[in-house]
């Protein structure tokens, strides 16, 4: 709880007041847990990473959208000019 770490608080209040919290949740797939942050660790969740890179808070990095047994899978849309780095990448795997 430092002063420090309100630039960090700040960027992700920016990012959900700017989409707006009616579009986030038209952004999560139907029957998935809709929350920002996991409950058991308080860690960002997928769909909070994906708003601060992408704009939207899908839940999924896959390509458009995809149909799964009868649900609809909300995927990246548009390409971003940053994006997830795996650790085989950072790894120099990737080389």
């Amino acid at each position: 709880h430092s002063i420090y770490n309100i630039g960090c608080v700040s960027f992700v209040y920016s990012c959900i007041l700017t989409r707006g919290i009616e579009e986030i949740q038209n952004d999560y797939d139907q029957g998935s847990i809709q929350t920002l942050l996991t409950p058991e660790t308080l860690l960002c969740s997928q769909e909070l990473v994906n708003l601060c890179l992408i704009g939207r808070a899908v839940s999924n990095v896959f390509d458009n959208d995809i149909q799964c047994n009868g649900l609809s899978l909300q995927g990246v849309k548009k390409q971003s000019t940053i994006g997830f780095l795996t650790l085989y990448e950072y790894g120099g795997g990737a080389k």
